[in-house]
């Protein structure tokens, strides 16, 4: 994924979308510079899930508490 670049899913829509290792989607190890930022993924997640979908998250504790952030200003419901 380069530099914030939708994800190509046209023209399907996901109930269940299941993501690991977050931190690699929004960091570059090299420079450790952003790529993009958690919102601007979680938009694009959201922007690909049916109404009443799923996304799982499977990361670290930190990213995990920052994904429940962002939730919550998306309008998600999150649950740990």
């Amino acid at each position: 994924m380069k530099r914030c670049e939708p994800l190509s899913t046209y023209p399907r829509i996901y109930d269940l979308i299941h993501a690991t290792n977050i931190e690699s989607l929004i960091k570059d190890p090299a420079s450790a510079k952003n790529k993009c930022n958690l919102i601007d993924l979680m938009v694009e997640l959201d922007r690909i899930l049916l109404l009443e979908g799923t996304v799982v998250v499977r990361d670290t504790p930190e990213v995990i508490e920052r994904v429940v952030r962002v939730a919550h200003e998306i309008k998600w419901k999150p649950s740990i």
